[in-house]
């Protein structure tokens, strides 16, 4: 005998044919791909541990400077010469030795010579970095026009620790040629074991682990109950799903965005050769490379991103500052990280970080690098503040102009709108849109936002509504509540109500318990147990 139950309510019955836009989900991947394997995408520019070989063991040892610097002048100008640079080329890397070698012309004497760091530092590869030894060898050179030639190197420390040794020689142009036109090169060898390079190694793979981790949980595992929501849609035919860009949820983990500014500078040496490499155009391959290395410096803007979140949220200044587009802040990073750092190295900031660099440094043939490293990180963090300021200001300007849709596609981060304007193209006019109602809410009551600094409307998904015949009938967009509303903040705030829908909303009303008509947030929440909101 059968047991009778009574027939779940016609919302709950599956009735709509759900499909995914394969294109989003093909870019949303990719997306999150690129992301993920940030801390990997440091071997395009750096050496795998079994690429490179161990320090000599001189230069571990309590062998006097003296020692140690006729060793490194018998590695470098006595190996890197006309039978390795070709014609005139300008640029060379040993892979094996960790070394890189630039090589410039020089015609002596250069006069007048008033500032040594300006007048001629700024004319050598890695003139940024040197020592007061080698700043003084260097200057005698150049003001000398008899047949001494240069021969100094240096050794780079950072808390204490020599991450990298430099080292400047000269040679006659042709062995015909007088003394007055030579070549100049300058040579930067990493010093790093192999114990710390597989070290550093296996904490980016655990750091990608983490991330792919993070991601799925955080993002792509809502869209099961998204499909079953939407299964369950009433008078629908079609329900296609365009997925979202998990990008900006990463930058509002802090263990993440720590981890990744930890990750750039534990390779400061690399860092510090790329700098060098973005402080010269000889080679445009080196350049190049350097700038595509130093785009790494983004997650120091998202740092200092997050750091002022906190200021804000913590002295209710949400106001103040609009939600950044995350793709904008890492186009103008990427943007101007180079030129930004070529124009500290060959201008008057060049005496600021000769005199940082050795201002704590325990030898005049050693530099110590920890008070550039904060200085360098300053001035690149500070990228995005500016940006916000003049954001603001902007806002500001355009203030009343009109009402916003915060339905619509167009109401995106730049990278998002564009790829879904593009996928729209075919659909022509939709008669209905609905959704964004959270960003509504935000728009009234800042304090409400989770992260005031970083826009996450990229991971809102849209869904395209179809009838029998395949015409459009609604673009409906989702918001994840779980990652615009700051719970802790509006518990105050927001009201809670279960209410027969599929997909839960936010909308302001007045509480009724209230005799000054305070404004509340009132939460419907839906029949699932769903993070996503229209």
């Amino acid at each position: 005998m059968h047991a009778i139950r009574p027939a779940p309510p016609v919302a709950l019955v599956p009735t709509t044919v759900v499909a995914w836009d394969m294109t989003s989900v093909f870019l949303s991947v990719a997306l999150a791909a690129n992301l993920v394997l940030t801390p990997l995408k440091a071997y395009l520019c750096e050496s795998f541990p079994w690429q490179a070989s161990d320090p000599p063991s001189i230069l571990r040892t309590a062998s006097s400077w003296a020692e140690k610097e006729v060793f490194l002048l018998s590695l470098t100008a006595d190996r890197y010469n006309d039978s390795v640079f070709t014609g005139d080329a300008n640029y060379f890397e040993d892979v094996l030795a960790s070394t890189v070698v630039y090589r410039r012309l020089v015609t002596r004497p250069i006069a007048p010579i008033t500032n040594c760091a300006l007048d001629v530092a700024t004319q050598v590869n890695g003139g940024l970095f040197l020592s007061l030894g080698t700043q003084a060898a260097l200057c005698a050179f150049a003001a000398a026009n008899d047949s001494h030639m240069l021969r100094s190197c240096f050794e780079a420390r950072t808390m204490g620790t020599v991450d990298r040794y430099g080292c400047l020689w000269s040679t006659l142009r042709n062995a015909s040629d007088d003394s007055t036109t030579v070549w100049l090169y300058s040579a930067f060898q990493l010093n790093a074991s192999h114990g710390f390079l597989i070290g550093k190694l296996v904490f980016r793979m655990l750091l990608t682990l983490y991330m792919a981790r993070r991601v799925w949980v955080e993002y792509y595992v809502h869209y099961k109950v998204l499909w079953t929501q939407c299964a369950r849609l009433p008078n629908i035919t079609i329900c296609k799903i365009y997925m979202g860009d998990p990008t900006s949820i990463f930058l509002l983990h802090p263990v993440i965005c720590l981890c990744l500014a930890i990750d750039m500078w534990l390779s400061v040496n690399v860092v510090a050769n790329q700098v060098v490499a973005v402080l010269q155009v000889g080679s445009i391959y080196a350049f190049l490379l350097g700038d595509f290395y130093l785009s790494r410096c983004v997650w120091l803007c998202y740092a200092c991103m997050a750091c002022t979140s906190v200021v804000l949220k913590r002295f209710h200044w949400e106001h103040v500052f609009p939600p950044m587009d995350p793709t904008l802040v890492a186009v103008v990073a990427t943007a101007l990280v180079g030129p930004l750092t070529y124009l500290q190295g060959n201008s008057l900031c060049i005496q600021a970080y000769a005199w940082i660099l050795n201002v704590a440094a325990s030898s005049p043939h050693a530099t110590e690098g920890v008070y550039a490293v904060l200085l360098y990180t300053c001035s690149i963090g500070a990228l995005p503040l500016v940006h916000g300021a003049v954001q603001y200001i902007l806002c500001r300007r355009r203030y009343g102009r009109g009402p916003t849709n915060y339905a619509s596609h167009q109401y995106n981060d730049v990278k998002n709108q564009a790829m879904l304007v593009l996928q729209f193209l075919w659909l022509g006019p939709v008669p209905h849109t609905s959704g964004g109602s959270l960003y509504h809410v935000f728009d009234q009551f800042p304090g409400l936002k989770r992260s005031p600094c970083i826009s996450q409307r990229g991971t809102d998904c849209f869904l395209l509504l179809l009838n029998t015949a395949k015409h459009p009938l609604e673009l409906r967009r989702l918001s994840l509540l779980c990652h615009g509303l700051d719970r802790t903040r509006a518990a105050h705030r927001v009201v809670e109500a279960k209410g027969p829908v599929i997909f839960g909303r936010v909308k302001l009303t007045t509480s009724r318990t209230s005799y000054d008509g305070t404004r509340i947030v009132l939460l419907e929440s839906s029949l699932f147990q769903s993070p996503w909101v229209e």
